[in-house]
């Protein structure tokens, strides 16, 4: 192949640089006409750049301007640039290999666990490939600093809204996958990878919420009757989905156990009846740590007392199953979990959209305070306010939940300040103050003059 001579230009600009720049085309080969610079600074030649150009005056007017840079910056002592190497084991390249990992875990549990949900995995996937490869994917993964993670959340954005923490942690989240690949091949140590986290702090929380009232739930209560459950005699599905709904809804009400694993993979051996401290029949929930986000087993006690009849449900709930599963419930659903369908053995995935259509038609599908939708999330939403309006203490509603203490008292601080509104008014030391008078042995009318209860107690 013909190879073209470099053609130099250092004399078309020596009288404006005092040969103190030198420009040569196809310095490259035939095949890259771009125009490259060298500059003499301080005596000392730096090595070949390119312009970006092949037209000869802009090559003039860039070699000038980055001349003049150069200088500028050789006497306020910053070093010139120098070439920058490409990063080898880079984040692209590691998350390429989580992304076949996710998926292949996706596909697993789509085949071999119907009743779970993929959905995690897919969100990951999508974070790595719309916001983590983006950013750093030319980086190496050894090389990602903290500062490139605080630049990457910093400038991470939703829909052009600085995002909340909820969206953060799903990022670290994602991030963490990459780097326990990197971790595996040995490019990072495990060290490393716990240091390399992309912080949630400085980003607000999430808005308060939807619930629902006890008038709202009432009505929900009321709504969702055999009468609505046998609607479609011939659509056995739908029966039986209407009927789980309802047994759903009223353990979430009762128990605040979250939707999604917690509830799909729920065994009748994790429901206990049996009594509480007062010797009262009581419903006993054991969630397991590896079915839900929560970390760790917990036990949860339903509200027997509520507006679902919660013990009854449950009872009603494994007597039908009992009766109604067919063979091929026993074969999709070999772990028995209690919200599956009798008649295939799967949790019925339509069930978010029903019961938004229930309280479409209750004309409860949002809440009039957030303006937000109504989801059965807004049922562990319920089951945490009504438990603080009764009187139950933060520490032991926190466990009965999952969460800290100090999520409870962000998310229901309005609850709180409720409670504590007679104190806030003063009232609630009038109603001490009246309580204490009539214990005493002579009530007394705090209206009474001295004189008046001096002649009551001597018994005029």
């Amino acid at each position: 192949m013909s190879r073209k001579r470099p053609v130099l230009a250092s004399a078309i600009i020596a009288h404006r640089s005092n040969d103190r720049i030198q420009l040569v085309r196809y310095r490259r080969g035939s095949d890259n006409p771009a125009w490259e610079a060298r500059y003499k600074i301080e005596g000392v030649w730096s090595g070949w750049s390119s312009l970006g150009t092949a037209d000869d005056t802009d090559a003039l007017l860039i070699s000038l301007d980055k001349l003049a840079a150069r200088e500028q910056a050789a006497k306020a002592g910053i070093a010139p640039p120098t070439r920058k190497r490409r990063e080898t084991n880079t984040v692209a390249e590691v998350a390429a290999l989580t992304l076949a990992r996710l998926e292949r875990d996706r596909q697993w549990i789509v085949a071999t666990s119907p009743a779970k949900k993929a959905s995690k995995l897919v969100t990951k996937m999508s974070r790595i490939k719309a916001a983590i490869i983006p950013v750093l994917g030319n980086r190496g993964v050894a090389n990602v600093t903290e500062d490139d993670l605080e630049r990457f959340r910093q400038g991470h954005t939703v829909n052009g809204r600085k995002p909340l923490q909820g969206t953060i942690s799903h990022l670290n989240s994602a991030w963490k996958e990459v780097l326990r690949d990197a971790v595996k091949l040995g490019y990072v140590t495990k060290q490393h990878a716990k240091r390399s986290v992309i912080s949630v702090e400085g980003f607000a929380k999430g808005e308060r919420g939807s619930t629902f009232t006890r008038q709202e739930m009432e009505a929900i209560h009321r709504y969702m009757t055999d009468a609505w459950v046998n609607e479609f005699p011939n659509y056995r599905k739908v029966g039986e989905t209407r009927y789980l709904l309802r047994a759903l809804i009223s353990l979430m009400a009762s128990t605040g156990i979250t939707p999604g694993l917690e509830v799909e993979t729920l065994t009748p051996a994790q429901v206990q009846f049996i009594r509480d401290s007062n010797g009262q029949p009581a419903l006993r929930v054991v969630i397991r740590k590896a079915a839900g986000k929560r970390k760790n087993d917990r036990v949860v006690w339903a509200r027997s007392h509520d507006v679902w009849p919660v013990l009854d449900d449950m009872r009603a709930l494994l007597a039908w199953i009992k009766l109604n599963a067919s063979e091929e419930y026993h074969r999709n659903n070999p772990n028995g979990y209690l919200f599956a369908r009798p008649s295939d053995g799967f949790f019925p995935s339509n069930s978010q959209m029903v019961f938004g259509k229930v309280l479409s038609n209750l004309g409860l599908r949002h809440d009039p305070v957030t303006k937000k939708l109504r989801s059965m999330y807004a049922c562990r939403h319920y089951y945490a306010t009504q438990s603080l309006q009764d009187g139950v203490g933060i520490t032991y509603l926190a466990e009965n939940m999952g969460n800290s203490e100090a999520m409870i008292r962000t998310h229901y601080a309005h609850v709180l300040t409720d409670l504590r509104s007679g104190q806030l008014t003063g009232s609630q030391r009038i109603v001490e103050w009246h309580q204490r008078l009539h214990e005493m042995p002579h009530p007394v009318d705090p209206w009474e003059t001295d004189r008046d209860i001096t002649e009551k107690i001597a018994g005029r």
